[in-house]
């Protein structure tokens, strides 16, 4: 399990409440969850609003 999606899973709330939260597209949360795409090789500001989102660091989300 990814760390994008332990974070999710932790704070209970959907993919869609997390694309809401955090303005990325539900089709980019979900490679990120299913490890089709890296998280640690998305743009920073993907992965920035994600980290706020969540309430975590961008260290914890790209270090699996």
């Amino acid at each position: 399990m990814t760390k994008l999606k332990e974070k999710r899973m932790e704070l209970k709330i959907t993919q869609n409440e997390l694309a809401v939260k955090s303005g990325v597209q539900i089709g980019t949360l979900q490679k990120f969850e299913t490890g089709e795409n890296d998280i640690s090789r998305a743009r920073v500001d993907i992965v920035y609003k994600l980290s706020q989102a969540l309430n975590t660091t961008i260290e914890e989300l790209i270090n699996q």
